[in-house]
């Protein structure tokens, strides 16, 4: 996981306004809309932000979070754990959780007001903490010269 976040920079693109449409959280000229609770599809009230504008908007800005959809702290690292522990010859599906603890899969941006700090009662997809196993191929006996 170490070596992936490495590759994709921290993803540091998120806040870049410079960066592809598809890589930052923010339009060209740097406005950030919350992307609203974990639990909504979007922010009712409409917050929007652009810390580029002056060193106010930037104070402010700092008082938004990443929130994660299924939580961090009580459900993904806890899953993980225990998904290492009782692998039984299983590959852990280490892209899986990396998606859940560091990519907008799993991350909302929002403002403090709409950041609900309950418990978000969602899970891990079990059918998703392993990689398949792969069938080792059949071989065939050897023909016999005639």
């Amino acid at each position: 996981m170490g070596r992936e976040l490495r590759a994709a920079q921290y993803h540091g693109t998120y806040f870049d306004r410079g960066a592809k449409a598809g890589r930052r959280l923010c339009t060209p000229e740097g406005w950030f809309c919350c992307q609203g609770p974990f639990d909504v599809d979007a922010c009712a009230s409409k917050h929007s932000i652009n810390p580029y504008g002056n060193r106010e908007s930037r104070v402010l800005f700092s008082t938004w979070n990443l929130d994660h959809i299924i939580e961090k702290k009580r459900t993904v690292v806890p899953t993980l754990a225990a998904a290492v522990t009782a692998r039984d010859g299983r590959e852990v599906a280490w892209e899986y959780f990396y998606d859940l603890l560091f990519t907008s899969e799993n991350l909302k941006l929002v403002h403090i007001a709409c950041h609900k700090k309950t418990t978000h009662k969602l899970s891990c997809d079990p059918r998703r903490l392993y990689r398949p196993r792969t069938k080792p191929k059949r071989r065939r006996p050897a023909r016999r010269g005639q």
